[in-house]
């Protein structure tokens, strides 16, 4: 090829030794770019710890970014190349450097994917800042949480000592975060054995409950409001609770006219009156397979009904909750 240059990223990111020497040896330049890559990002990026080695060797800027602010650090950490991470720390990457439109730093991508083994490498050997967050005010622990990785998750609180309470611009914390994608085990650690505060709301005034109700998240519901002892008469901003949350929001979605939600929102109540007796648990268990069946049917009518069923049911788990047994005389 005519390029050096593109020909020296090209083997760089197939892994290729003996071309990349030869390139070189043809006078391409060790730090050039080409199409916004650069030759040890891009080898960084594929694993090739052998290929960085030499470029390293020949002198290459080992926090050289390429044209969307990546460096070889932040793409080694976020494909979890522990080998090449290593190397590159080792060679004096500043591990605490923000990479990216997001400027998230190596850890928060290792924890975001999941690298466990590299979380703890960064933590422990190259002593990356824990709490360091990103632009958007994320930190390791909230990537962690959102991404489900509840082993992460686990050695960051435990090992690592990251603050569980820490929230992002939008006020969201690692459990808002793990509540609202549906991640059970890691919502229940961060309840039972972190002790996050279940009913601390988010930017928008909303619970965790709320979040995960109006994501149609039925069992993560029922753990809040069962387990976690969610408080379902928590009111956001506007004064709503989770259930007259999610109705406005049907409401305002609606294209049907008033008489549509009506009639839904009274066979909805009707259906919920029907599991007095029965075990609420199994009614939302049910409501989930329902769902699960209308959101691949695309009914969006039955799905604007089981959200209004869903919180009819939470008010009646409540009622039962609260009430008072009479006892006989």
């Amino acid at each position: 090829s005519a390029n050096p240059s593109f020909d020296l990223i090209s083997s760089a990111g197939a892994g290729d030794l003996r071309k990349v020497k030869s390139c070189l040896s043809r006078g391409a330049e060790v730090n050039t770019h080409s199409q916004g890559w650069r030759p040890l990002v891009y080898s960084a990026f594929y694993g090739h710890t052998h290929v960085c080695a030499y470029l390293l060797k020949k002198k290459a800027k080992v926090d050289l970014p390429n044209h969307l602010g990546f460096t070889p650090l932040s793409r080694a950490a976020r494909e979890g190349h522990y080998n090449v991470a290593k190397l590159l720390v080792e060679n004096k990457a500043d591990v605490n450097r923000k990479a990216g439109k997001n400027e998230d730093t190596a850890l928060l991508f290792a924890a975001w994917a999941g690298r466990l083994r590299l979380v703890k490498y960064l933590v422990v050997k190259a002593k990356a800042r824990v709490d360091l967050p990103s632009r958007k005010g994320d930190t390791a622990l909230i990537a962690a949480a959102y991404s489900g990785h509840l082993e992460v998750v686990r050695y960051l609180v435990e090992e690592a000592k990251a603050n569980v309470n820490a929230r992002n611009i939008l006020q969201d914390s690692a459990l808002a975060c793990a509540a609202h994608n549906n991640h059970g085990p890691t919502v229940r650690y961060l309840v039972e054995s972190a002790k996050v505060d279940v009913n601390a709301p988010d930017s928008t005034g909303y619970s965790t409950l709320t979040r995960a109700a109006q994501q149609l998240h039925v069992e993560m519901v029922r753990y809040l409001v069962q387990d976690a002892r969610a408080d379902v008469w928590f009111r956001d901003k506007k004064g709503q609770n989770p259930r007259e949350s999610v109705t406005a929001i049907l409401q305002a979605r609606k294209k049907e006219g008033s008489s549509a939600t009506l009639r839904i929102s009274g066979m909805a109540y009707e259906d919920a009156s029907a599991v007095e007796g029965k075990s609420v648990i199994s009614y939302l268990r049910a409501c989930e397979q329902q769902i699960a069946r209308r959101v691949a049917n695309r009914d969006l009518n039955e799905l604007r009904m089981l959200h209004s069923q869903v919180f009819e049911a939470i008010g009646l788990m409540e009622r039962k909750r609260t009430a008072t047994p009479i006892k006989p005389s």
